[in-house]
């Protein structure tokens, strides 16, 4: 007779538990809310960190995954299948009056046809973006793509000629059910052009229903960053007691793997859109 290990049995009744309860939910997707909120951004910014800030909060309800991807990746699943990612009128009820549930999908922002999908099923959503320095992001995003292996070019390579690759498929990228995992991971210099990308955004969303945070801020001082998104929500101030930053990079910030000139290049390069990026916003974000 065969003899399972503990670990295999625990993992597989994990797996099929998982699995009943998604079965479950798309069953009751009509019975389930469309988020309140969307943190969209960006990529190595901080939005795992901010996300699990939020759902400290006895008036947020957690998506049944943080990163749902349904406007970038999923969205030919359909509305259905969006739904099951969210509590029930019931559940959120259970939280109090004025309860809240939301996602945090980075690749929002960055995915060409983000600003149209989100508009058309959620135009009331809040939407946050939390905007690091455009050069250090290139670089935890580039040292994210060689851990996951999708990146081999040496770094100065990398950075310089991500941009012509991405210009062929963002048009691609509008058509229902592409994907790209060039568009997605190759884009360090790209997904810096912050404004652009806002820009979107704010062409289909009223500017009061827009929230944008530092990255360095939230990092620094992530209680100050929470207080300003809880007020954005209409919740109430909370104190907030685990501050653990999630999802860092593993290379060495003692170590910078730029050189000099190429960060003084790169600098240089984002300067104009940063300075762009604070005149459309109205805030400070010249790094």
């Amino acid at each position: 007779m065969r003899r399972f290990s503990k670990e295999w049995t625990d993992h597989n009744l994990r797996h099929f538990g998982r699995r009943a309860d998604w079965v479950f939910r798309l069953a009751t997707a009509s019975r389930r809310v469309l988020p309140d909120f969307l943190i969209i951004g960006t990529m190595k910014g901080g939005t795992t960190s901010l996300y699990d800030y939020l759902c400290q909060h006895p008036s947020v309800v957690s998506a049944y995954r943080k990163e749902v991807h349904f406007f970038d990746m999923h969205y030919t699943r359909g509305t259905r299948w969006y739904r099951a990612n969210f509590p029930t009128h019931g559940e959120l009820s259970m939280h109090g009056r004025g309860a809240v549930t939301g996602e945090a999908t980075p690749y929002y922002l960055f995915h060409p046809a983000g600003p149209t999908r989100l508009s058309r099923l959620l135009p009331e959503a809040k939407l946050i973006a939390v905007l690091r320095n455009p050069v250090d992001r290139a670089v935890s995003h580039y040292f994210h793509s060689v851990r996951t292996g999708m990146e081999s070019r040496p770094i100065e390579h990398a950075l310089r000629y991500d941009q012509p690759i991405l210009k062929s498929e963002s048009a691609k990228l509008m058509v229902d059910g592409y994907e790209s995992d060039k568009h997605r991971m190759w884009s360090y210099i790209a997904r810096g052009h912050y404004a652009d990308q806002l820009e979107a955004y704010l062409q289909v969303y009223p500017r009061e229903q827009l929230l944008v945070l530092r990255s360095e801020d939230l990092f620094s001082v992530p209680q100050s960053a929470v207080d300003q998104t809880t007020r954005f929500l209409g919740l109430e101030d909370m104190r907030l007691h685990h501050k653990e930053v999630r999802n860092e990079g593993t290379y060495s910030k003692s170590d910078d793997p730029l050189s000099a000139p190429l960060r003084q290049q790169l600098t240089d390069y984002f300067r104009p859109h940063n300075t762009r990026l604070s005149e459309l916003l109205g805030q400070d974000f010249v790094w």
